[in-house]
């Protein structure tokens, strides 16, 4: 029997039919035929997904054992700038060292850029953009460069420009890159950025006075290591790869790049690209001005009714809260981009599946990047919930990064104040890093004190023996990783209101996210605590936020919701005092700072507000409308309602307004 043209066995029939037994031989051929052909297709792909593995890791171990020791040595250098004086000569050596790390980073980052888009794993992190605000960085160092070369800096970018959606990240490191470039071959005259728009796309364009690229050169310039002949001759270094990955991060966003040149020497160049923008009504409308919800909790769910619990507990006890519901709407990343929360809370399901994704974004956007995030888990039919603090630096961490994650904390050292001495636990295996930031938080303040772990299990064994003001924590370590303190954490109540912030490489690949994202669920599945533990855990984590406003205003909102939520009732300020655990004196200060007037006047305005409602009803005489709102005195309702409305409740109930 032969398969693919090779006898490949033999099949034995009756001789007396033998046109019968050539058609069964002829469809069994073809059956093991396919098997082959099968089997050969299904080792292919396994073959193919294996060296898809192999790479990922090798990109991930390279981007780590690359970019750490060149982390630390820019880290360094910026340390030695800030200590030692401007111009003198130690100085002006670390810059240099300093400013050679930073190219060699830049290096580095395209070669890997490049490999991992040949391995499939350069992805985006998109986010609906205003490219006016995500250029103001590259603007500023784009009249640096230009400045240091005695070159004039021009920017024109219109004052409205259609958002479009993509990486912020990738973008800046496009158009720098090509800014860059234009300083580079440009010896005397100008560059210039210029961004046009219209209503399906922009346009980013990126000219300059130098040296020109000649037509031929212009076919293959974005191709890898391609450099012009014209910057060759010149003695113009470089690898040739930052076109080409500009070129692939712009296709990755449906864009184009190109360039145009008369060819001459000399002529200048402008290099452009193109994105599609978003259509207007993809991007949601919002009323509020992007402040207005600086002071609010966003609780972020799926359709399973825990958000709502939430909110309704948080209103309660002081906080001003939202929900949104990702099921219901398409648009509601870019609607907490425009206006962000001042915290965030994400329930398990999405932790668990863009946690990660979704942390990043937050992170790399300037306007989001100091929000913080809690993951969680409350299930009310078996009464479990989990809580995790996902504060998050990158490292090496820089110096103001830290503080700001200290301050966020409630752990900076007040200015006037007597400091306090702070315990900080540090965990990380890998030593240089873990000395450089010891020295980082010792700088920042000589109060605090600071404990060293090398790994997971250390740092259980020093939690347990040590109180803690703040950890901060490695999530990729060996033995016991971060997740596995964390997890350690919850379990124990001495650790559980300890803060951690998490450390992570700086390039997390999508390998890594779906990690971390694994971590976060297999500790918000444990489902430690019951639903009154998870939510008052929250409220104390919430209440070091100073973002969300300063005590005494969230004990006169928790006063106000015992309010809205009592008014029928006869409550007294003696009784709303308890209730928030202060004095009476204390909880009058309070209103009368926050909003100019007494608790009970505030209550009566409430329950005249309600009253309104149900006079214009009209299904209720007056007396069941002072009964219903919380007056027992009818006269007294009738002097509070004229003194607040302008006229008496019958007559507004008649239709009369004052």
């Amino acid at each position: 029997m032969s398969i693919a043209g090779k006898l490949s066995g033999y099949m034995v029939f009756d001789a007396a039919n033998l046109e019968p037994n050539a058609t069964i031989t002829r469809q069994v051929a073809a059956a093991l035929n396919g098997i082959r052909l099968y089997r050969q297709a299904t080792e292919g792909r396994r073959l193919a997904e294996e060296a898809n593995r192999v790479k990922s890791r090798f990109l991930s171990t390279v981007s780590h054992e690359l970019r750490t020791p060149l982390n630390l040595i820019v880290n360094l250098s910026e340390s030695l700038l800030e200590i030692h004086p401007t111009g003198s000569q130690h100085n002006e050596i670390v810059e240099q060292v300093h400013t050679s790390a930073q190219h060699l980073g830049r290096l580095i980052r395209d070669v890997l850029d490049l490999a991992s888009s040949e391995a499939g794993q350069l992805k985006l992190v998109c986010e609906p953009l205003d490219m006016a605000e995500v250029l103001q960085m590259v603007v500023r160092t784009g009249e640096h460069l230009a400045h240091s070369k005695d070159l004039e800096w021009q920017v024109t970018i219109p004052d409205h420009l259609p958002r479009i959606w993509g990486d912020r990240t990738r973008l800046q490191q496009v158009t720098l890159n090509l800014i860059s470039n234009a300083v580079k071959f440009t010896s005397q005259g100008k560059v210039a950025l210029q961004i046009l728009s219209s209503e399906s796309e922009i346009t980013v364009a990126v000219s300059d006075t130098g040296l020109g690229i000649s037509i031929g050169d212009q076919a293959n310039i974005f191709d890898e290591f391609r450099q012009s002949e014209r910057s060759t001759a010149r003695g113009y270094g470089g690898m040739g790869l930052g076109l080409a990955i500009c070129k692939r991060l712009v296709e990755l966003h449906g864009g184009k790049i190109w360039v145009e040149s008369l060819g001459a020497e000399g002529s200048g160049s402008t290099f452009y690209f193109s994105l599609p923008a978003l259509a207007a009504q993809a991007f949601p409308k919002t009323p509020s001005s992007p402040g207005a919800r600086a002071h609010t909790v966003v609780v972020l769910t799926e359709n399973n009714g825990s958000g709502e619990t939430l909110r309704e507990h948080l209103l309660r006890r002081g906080f001003e809260a939202e929900e949104y519901r990702v099921d219901r709407s398409a648009g509601w990343l870019s609607e907490l981009l425009a206006s962000p929360p001042g915290a965030l809370v994400l329930d398990m399901q999405i932790a668990s599946d863009r946690g990660w994704e979704i942390l990043k974004i937050l992170k790399e956007n300037p306007v989001t990047q100091a929000i913080p995030v809690f993951f969680y888990s409350l299930t009310l039919e078996s009464d479990t919930g989990v809580l995790l603090e996902m504060d998050y630096l990158t490292k090496p961490m820089g110096v103001k990064e830290l503080a700001r994650a200290l301050d966020r904390q409630g752990l900076l050292p007040v200015p006037g104040s007597e400091p306090k001495e702070k315990t900080v636990l540090i965990a990380d295996d890998e030593p240089v890093v873990l000395e450089m930031h010891t020295r980082i938080i010792q700088n920042l303040s000589p109060h605090y004190r600071i404990l060293k772990a090398h790994n997971g299990r250390e740092a259980l064994e020093l939690l347990n023996r040590t109180p803690v003001d703040l950890v901060l924590l490695d999530l990729m370590m060996p033995e016991l990783d971060g997740f596995g303190v964390l997890e350690a954490m919850q379990e124990k109540r001495e650790l559980l209101n300890i803060p951690v912030i998490v450390l992570t490489g700086q390039v997390l690949t999508e390998a890594d996210m779906a990690r971390l994202n694994r971590g976060v669920s297999a500790v918000l599945e444990k489902g430690l605590y019951n639903t009154l533990e998870t939510l008052a855990l929250l409220e104390a984590s919430l209440s070091r936020n100073h973002r969300l406003g300063s005590d005494n205003q969230r004990l006169v909102r928790k006063a106000m919701a015992y309010m809205h939520e009592h008014y029928a009732d006869s409550i007294s300020r003696e009784e709303v005092a308890a209730y928030v655990g202060v004095s009476e004196g204390h909880l009058a200060r309070c209103f009368q700072q926050e909003i100019k007037m007494s608790p009970m006047v505030y209550v009566n305005r409430f329950r005249i507000n309600r009253a309104k409602s149900m006079l214009e009803d009209g299904n209720l005489s007056v007396t069941e409308v002072a009964l219903a709102v919380g007056f027992s005195d009818s006269a007294h309702f009738n002097h509070v309602f004229r003194r607040e409305v302008g006229v008496a409740p019958g007559a507004y109930r008649r239709g009369k307004r004052g």
